[in-house]
């Protein structure tokens, strides 16, 4: 199969061969859609070593194989796929229990991303998608996941105030979930103006760029109370960026 493997330099289309199913709840998922995170990016720039497979996490696809005929009617199913963590977790030590796939003791050794024709995960890491949703959508299940994950980690209330910063993909997550939550006022920090764009188009009520001055303008608005709530999704710290920093100063 074809597959985009990063070797120090570029990514590079090659050949390689197909996965192998092995455990009985194993399957394989054509790659229909795949996002690129960035996580992929530090890898592309040096920051994060590459392991000579292919990389990518967010995807959605197609079942075409099973290794357990228990599963045939999985067989043409579309499917979102936890790559990272219930994909590969083993299911039985006391964390997957637990439903914490993410700690489990004795993970898979990692196969390759969606960056390929096929890779292979256990059927446990598959979730169906429903036939109105594009595999395009299906593949930013993940990021999703990602906001919904921390809104749940919340003790937030309707009609409360939140400062979202950063509007990667993470970003533009959190500012989705928000809205749909009901907050009363969501300020969002952009850098590029497709960013600002979909901000707007998910009704953020003030968008900033990333050199304005957030600090004054939030605590004009609440008068001097700060946000209820701040979510950094950029993780960036320099001499002019430190956004961790102004997420605790304005809550």
């Amino acid at each position: 199969m074809k597959a985009g493997i990063f070797n120090g330099q570029k990514i590079k289309l090659n050949e390689i061969p197909k996965p192998n199913l092995i455990l009985d709840d194993e399957v394989l998922i054509k790659v229909k859609s795949a996002g690129i995170c960035g996580s992929d990016l530090r890898i592309i720039h040096g920051k994060n070593e590459p392991d000579n497979l292919p990389i990518g996490h967010e995807l959605s696809g197609e079942i075409v194989e099973v290794n357990n005929p228990i599963y045939d009617k999985y067989i043409g199913k579309r499917v979102a796929v936890d790559v990272v963590s219930a994909g590969r977790a083993c299911g039985i030590c006391k964390h997957c229990l637990n439903g914490k796939y993410t700690y489990c003791l004795f993970k898979d050794e990692e196969s390759g991303g969606s960056y390929a024709e096929y890779l292979k995960r256990r059927i446990r890491g598959c979730f169906i998608l429903d036939d109105s949703m594009s595999f395009s959508d299906g593949a930013l299940i993940e990021p999703l996941a990602v906001a919904v994950h921390a809104f749940r980690r919340l003790d937030s209330k309707i009609g409360e105030n939140i400062l979202i910063l950063g509007s990667g993909t993470i970003g533009l997550m959190c500012l989705y979930v928000a809205k749909l939550l009901n907050f009363n006022n969501i300020y969002i920090t952009t850098k590029y103006d497709h960013q600002k764009k979909v901000a707007e188009y998910f009704g953020a009520d003030v968008i900033f760029d990333y050199k304005d001055d957030v600090e004054k303008q939030i605590y004009s608005d609440t008068d001097g109370l700060g946000v209820d709530i701040s979510i950094e999704t950029v993780g960036a710290y320099s001499a002019e960026i430190n956004t961790l920093t102004d997420a605790v100063q304005l809550t």
